[in-house]
C-alpha cells in the first residue's frame, strides 16, 4: 500500500466517523482486523478490514466488555519497556 493510499484510507474512516459523531452516537471505536494466520478457505481470504462501532458511555460493549478489560492489560516491566522502546526506534 503506497503512503498516499494509506493517506486517503485514513481520510475516508476519518470522514465516516465525523459522520457517526454527528448523526448517530457521542464516539465511535476504530479497529483494524489483519489476521493472515488464518487459512483461505471457502468462506475467508486473507485480507484487512476496518470496523467503525458507533458508541455511547452506557452501550452494551461499555456495559460489558469495558469493566472488564482492567483485568487484561498489564503494566510492562521496566525490561520490557526498554525492549519495545529500542525495538520501535527503528
Amino acid at each position: 500500500m503506497t503512503l498516499e493510499e494509506r493517506k486517503e484510507l485514513l481520510e475516508l474512516l476519518v470522514e465516516f466517523e465525523e459522520k457517526i459523531l454527528k448523526y448517530v452516537s457521542s464516539g465511535c471505536d476504530i479497529r483494524q482486523h489483519y489476521k493472515p494466520y488464518v487459512p483461505n478457505s471457502r468462506t475467508s481470504v486473507k485480507h484487512f478490514h476496518f470496523h467503525l462501532q458507533p458508541r455511547d458511555l452506557n452501550d452494551e460493549t461499555h456495559r460489558i466488555v469495558d469493566p472488564n478489560q482492567r483485568s487484561l492489560f498489564q503494566d510492562l516491566s521496566p525490561e520490557e519497556q526498554e525492549k519495545l522502546t529500542l525495538l520501535l526506534k527503528d
